[in-house]
């Protein structure tokens, strides 16, 4: 067997992992989660097909957030708060020359619609539903649907875009080096590159295994960490120029993690998990984020041109 990342030999198994979604069980299915020391990164082995796609990407796949009740208001609130923060990191690193930005799986849209009118904004989503959403829904968007992680990726029809965005993308492509290598090329000169994924050198990836809140199998193909991703970046002459652990997206993921491992059939010691653990491991969550940035679940990049 070898690595479905570098084709390097003889991966070790990691653990088994059932078809999970958050700390949602969706199907009986058994997934391989190998590790190649070669790359350092993890991948979940599946053969990824029509089919695939099919099965494991159901309709409600991008169920938008209910904001009915209290835990549906809190996480509106924080996905709100999350799009200000991710508005103002493309601001920092964004050069003044331009506004053309592209959202790569910008799913249906709404982040990339909620940015400022000044912005030239354009879209790419494979999922039909997403797409057809987008297209009906936001004309001030031009999506498209298609593969960039296809070889024969054509970037001159696109041209050049001054910002590329993916949120918890890049973990479902199925063939990264290319995938990355279409993206820079379709990055300008002073463009910038800003992504973010869950992180295989989590705590929470360490500790739970087949229970972490974003292993997301069989739908994430791959488990990166910051040496892997920074070996994938520079092979397509990009670099990194910034590297934050994210503090507000799925704030619940650690304490979900800890919660799906170590939950019992009896309520009084789930309850007072709830109670005393949740708190304690959710503030512990946006320290080791803070502080801790490649320890973090969530790992925020930032790349530009090496030249």
């Amino acid at each position: 067997m070898k690595c479905m990342l570098c084709s390097s030999d003889n991966p070790r198994l990691l653990f088994v992992a059932q078809d999970i979604h958050g700390r949602q069980i969706l199907s009986n299915d058994k997934f391989d989660i190998f590790q190649c020391d070669a790359c350092n990164v993890a991948f979940t082995q599946v053969h990824v097909g029509p089919e695939y796609y099919k099965k494991y990407y159901r309709k409600d796949y991008y169920c938008p957030i209910n904001s009915n009740g209290l835990i549906g208001k809190c996480l509106f609130f924080l996905q709100e708060f999350s799009f200000k923060k991710r508005l103002k990191l493309i601001e920092r690193y964004k050069s003044s020359k331009g506004n053309r930005i592209l959202e790569v799986g910008c799913a249906k849209g709404e982040f990339l619609n909620s940015l400022p009118e000044s912005y030239d904004k354009c879209a790419v989503e494979i999922n039909e539903d997403g797409y057809n959403f987008v297209k009906e829904n936001y004309k001030n968007i031009d999506i498209h649907n298609v593969r960039i992680n296809d070889r024969d990726f054509k970037a001159s029809k696109f041209g050049e875009f001054d910002v590329i965005i993916m949120w918890h993308v890049f973990e479902h492509v199925e063939d990264p080096a290319v995938f990355i290598d279409n993206l820079s090329k379709l990055l300008a000169k002073d463009g910038v590159l800003i992504f973010d994924i869950p992180n295989k050198d989590s705590l929470g990836f360490n500790l739970t295994q087949h229970w972490w809140f974003h292993l997301d199998a069989p739908r994430h193909l791959f488990h990166y960490n910051y040496k892997s991703i920074d070996s994938l970046i520079q092979r397509s002459k990009l670099k990194i120029v910034g590297h934050v652990g994210n503090i507000w997206d799925y704030p619940q993921d650690l304490p979900a993690s800890f919660y799906s491992k170590f939950k019992t059939a009896n309520f009084i010691l789930n309850s007072l998990f709830f109670i005393f653990v949740l708190p304690v491991l959710t503030i512990f969550r946006f320290i080791v984020a803070l502080f801790f940035s490649k320890k973090a679940e969530i790992n925020t990049y930032i790349a530009k041109r090496a030249n």
